[in-house]
């Protein structure tokens, strides 16, 4: 087997943009025996950095600097979440690319050009000029946890993160590399560290001082945990990038929310994640979602980023809180493909109970396929669909909406970018150069 390098330092992933159905692809390469090559490879993973305080519009769209700061908490996605495998060798004779296992050109791959030029005039000026002359070839596998924007900045950050381990990287100070996956794709910066992330909006014209920051690790409040519930819903008509560009130019709210009160919520998010208060911490969360939604509706022509079936989880959340008597449960949502619900570890049971109970599994689907941790089935006491058809409502509702959540994912609070340092990690063959097949 051909004997490899591991690369400095910790995962990332990419903006797997999608080059359309005709796409044509470069001249293939003649098959390429690595055996006895010298490899440097490169396998890395990243979180999801999933907004409690949003950053929503940019000031300034070339830069990427946001309206306002945000603050985000990074979501271990585990196996699920992107990973990106990097090799660089003297045998290659171009850069290729492939995304979940289908070649794409990476001369025009969104994003990949720039990255490749930054980080190989950084590894030349840095003494490794024959490393930086060395043609790459990377693999990607998407994950499939995340929304469309969320998704998107952990494959960025991750594959920015997976280039910059192969190339050698340094930051020249604090925060660089942050800044750089700022530039590529705004909050890709915030998947650069692990736990509870603050996105500063910055003060200066270039930039300089708009990046991301690490508020506290991610065994600081163990105890959280994040529900990802995929609804059976169509797709919005706009995108979250789209929204967030009308509102940024439109919407007046807007630019009031950005200027007055998300500095106000910065602080207090910041004081209640630090002292562990879920009910101060559920209210800022979800009072940030609804001025999102506010926004939104704002600007003109107006968004509908809210249909009917986010309205009804956000309901069974709130139903769920005055039942308890204090916040027990948090939701937070960008473009609707996906809706989050932030809860404790021991409430686990009883906000899984409640989703049950008001968004049944069709018959087809079952409990399990709803909730596959059995752990957690088991604590509802919902042991059969019959059980789940006869049980009084957990709350004062007493409305069902049969099939409209597909599945639900319990998440935890993740840490930071991390290399992947086994050969069995790699999505590329270390004999071929070309993407495993399973």
């Amino acid at each position: 087997m051909a004997s490899f390098l591991n690369c400095w330092t910790q995962p990332l992933k990419i903006f797997a943009g999608f080059q359309g159905q005709g796409e044509e692809l470069p001249e293939m390469e003649e098959d390429v025996d690595l055996k006895e090559e010298v490899l440097h490879v490169a396998n890395a993973r990243c979180p999801m950095g999933l907004p409690v305080v949003k950053a929503w519009g940019y000031e300034n769209t070339t830069l990427r600097l946001p309206m306002n700061g945000s603050i985000s908490i990074s979501v271990d996605a585990g196996e699920t979440g992107a990973t990106v495998t990097a090799i660089a060798c003297t045998a290659f004779r171009s850069d290729r690319l492939w995304v979940d296992g289908r070649e794409k050109r990476a001369s025009n791959y969104e994003h990949l050009p720039s990255i490749l030029e930054l980080l190989r005039d950084k590894c030349k000026n840095s003494g490794y000029p024959d490393l930086a002359e060395m043609r790459i070839r990377i693999a990607i596998a998407k994950g499939n946890v995340g929304e469309e924007v969320l998704g998107a900045e952990a494959e960025l950050s991750t594959l920015l993160y997976c280039l910059a381990a192969l190339l050698h990287f340094r930051e020249d100070f604090p925060g660089h590399l942050s800044i750089i996956a700022r530039k590529f794709l705004g909050g890709s910066c915030r998947c650069l560290y692990g736990g509870f992330v603050a996105w500063k909006k910055g003060e200066k014209e270039d930039g300089t001082d708009s990046f991301a920051m690490q508020l506290a690790k991610e065994n600081h409040w163990p105890e959280l945990k994040i529900l990802a519930l995929s609804l059976s819903d169509a797709k919005m008509k706009l995108t979250s990038t789209e929204a967030m560009h009308r509102c940024a130019e439109t919407s007046q709210l807007l630019k009031l929310r950005a200027k007055h009160l998300v500095p106000e919520y910065m602080l207090e998010l910041r004081d209640a994640i630090h002292e562990k208060n879920f009910h101060h911490f559920a209210k800022i969360v979800m009072q940030d979602t609804n001025q999102v939604q506010g926004c939104c509706m704002d600007a003109q022509p107006p968004i509908f980023f809210s249909n009917h079936h986010l309205e009804l989880v956000m309901e069974v959340v709130n139903d769920m809180n005055h039942v308890a008597g204090e916040n027990i449960a948090a939701y937070t949502f960008d473009s609707g493909l996906n809706v989050f619900i932030l809860t404790k570890e021991d409430k686990i049971a009883t906000v899984m109970k409640n989703i049950l109970y008001y968004f049944p599994p069709s018959d087809e689907m079952g409990l399990v396929n709803i909730c596959p941790d059995r752990k957690v089935l088991s604590a509802t006491g919902i042991e059969s669909m019959d059980a789940l058809t006869t049980m009084p409502p957990p709350g004062t509702k007493t409305a069902r909406w049969s099939g409209l959540v597909k599945d639900v994912k319990i998440l935890n609070v993740g840490g930071g970018p991390k290399l992947l340092q086994l050969p069995t990690d790699s999505l590329l063959d270390l004999d071929t150069g070309l993407p495993k097949v399973y």
